[in-house]
């Protein structure tokens, strides 16, 4: 599963380590705008695209050495944190997967993520991200996000503005439907967005016609294994299961009512709680080197808010959170009312 044509990466490049108004990392999937993030330009003049800041993203988001995985500065800037873990682990000749739990709405929120996500991808492959200004000519080929169905992936081209003036993705990108389209072969990497258990045998298709063709594979916030699914039996389960073996998870981000899960590929799962006092608004709890339960993720809270896993906390914080959590809960219960 080698990377066709990857531009090799520059050495010297740090990802950015800024952590602005937290409000911005979870607001965006709900509103639905591009919101960048302070102190971070486009890349270039692209119109609506958004590019990762030139430097900002180039280099991995570090090693099995560094201590923790930090919190993104925005919802965007979680995309171009996932793109550079995912090229890394493409690097490596893996799948990749990225797990966002930051909605009720998966499908809305990952719609949203995937064109900083999928610009940042072609950046990093060095394929046409529309950059005029750019030093080397682009590679030939596409990057294809697969959606559930052919109604999902008209919308993304409708809200993109696809192949129009103002797209809010690179010329590279390209959308499909998983039911009755295949992967091309000038397509240099797949993306399946929010694959359903019901969609199984399609996903196992899409991958197996990528690795034929050499096209790299990630996976967005997949639900592969339903047991309320008839039909599926335990061998085809067990398949599916097996199916995801081959996936690494390359970023995954989990809001809480009090903090956030997340991590960046090799870094271990780090649990952030929210606290005032803090200069960046959180404080770091633990890392895990699996991803923990959300029993377990309940438990460190309460230690860390001073009760016990038996008591609970005093000041409460499980049920209803306050402070910009609280107002979040809210905004949420507005915008659904409208």
């Amino acid at each position: 599963l080698g990377v066709k044509g990857r531009r090799p990466l520059p050495e010297g490049c740090a990802m950015p380590r800024r952590l602005h108004s937290p409000l911005l990392f979870l607001l965006l999937p709900l509103v639905g705008h591009a919101l960048v993030p302070l102190g971070h330009r486009p890349a270039a003049a692209t119109s609506g695209r958004r590019l990762p800041p030139r430097g900002a993203v180039e280099q991995p988001a570090g090693d099995a050495h560094e201590a923790f995985s930090e919190l993104p500065d925005s919802f965007e800037d979680s995309a171009f944190r996932a793109a550079a873990c995912t090229e890394a682990i493409w690097s490596r000749g893996a799948r990749a997967q990225v797990l966002l739990e930051v909605s009720e709405e998966p499908l809305k929120s990952t719609m949203t993520f995937c064109p900083a996500y999928g610009n940042t991808l072609a950046h990093h492959l060095g394929l046409d991200v529309g950059d005029g200004d750019a030093e080397d000519p682009p590679q030939p080929g596409f990057i294809k996000f697969f959606f559930p169905d052919t109604g999902s992936s008209a919308l993304a081209a409708r809200d993109w503005a696809l192949g129009k003036e103002g797209s809010s993705v690179v010329p590279c990108v390209r959308v499909a439907g998983l039911e009755g389209d295949a992967v091309s072969e000038d397509d240099m990497a797949v993306v399946l967005v929010c694959p359903r258990a019901s969609e199984a045998d399609d996903v196992k298709r899409i991958v197996r016609e990528a690795t034929e063709l050499g096209a790299v594979v990630a996976m967005l916030n997949p639900s592969l294994i339903d047991m309320g699914v008839t039909g599926m039996g335990l061998t085809a389960r067990m398949l599916t299961t097996d199916l995801l073996s081959t996936f690494e998870t390359a970023y995954d981000l989990s809001s809480k009512p009090w903090g956030a899960l997340v991590r960046e590929w090799p870094r271990p799962y780090t649990l952030w709680l929210e606290d005032s006092d803090a200069d960046i608004g959180f404080r770091m709890l633990r890392t895990y080197d699996e991803r923990p339960t959300s029993a377990e993720l309940e438990e460190q809270r309460i230690i860390a808010e001073g009760g016990t896993p038996e008591s609970g906390a005093e000041g409460g914080g499980g049920g209803g959170a306050g402070g910009f959590f609280g107002e979040l809960a809210s905004f949420i219960e507005g915008m659904k009312r409208l």
